[in-house]
């Protein structure tokens, strides 16, 4: 890893310890945890093939939508939160961090 990745993520890490950080710390977290929900959901069961729709099906396709959309979610509003607190000037490391999670601008306009 480069020195300042590593930089980066010291301070960030340091700096969302703060009590004022808590609530962002609180959506990262979330958002982690959503991950693991939607693999443990994706291996749990194996995908199948049905014949009579032609396509692979999952026994828990439905809960894994269900998984993606508070993804969803969640990372837009963790987008506004950051996007806020930069535009009021707290914690500049936070703008790098902006700039990582929104890197192919995927969230602007939405």
């Amino acid at each position: 890893m480069s020195t300042t990745f590593l930089n980066f993520y010291y301070c960030f890490i340091r700096g969302l310890l703060t009590e004022k950080a808590a609530p962002v710390m609180n959506i990262i977290h979330s958002i982690f945890s959503l991950i693991l929900k939607f693999r443990s959901q994706l291996i749990s069961q194996s995908w199948s093939f049905d014949a009579g729709k032609q396509m692979a099906v999952h026994p828990n396709f439905g809960l894994m939508q269900q998984s993606y959309n508070t993804f969803k979610y969640y990372s837009h509003f963790l987008f506004k939160v950051v996007t806020k607190l930069v535009n009021r000037g707290y914690q500049p490391h936070l703008e790098d961090f902006l700039l990582r999670i929104n890197f192919n601008n995927y969230y602007k306009d939405n």
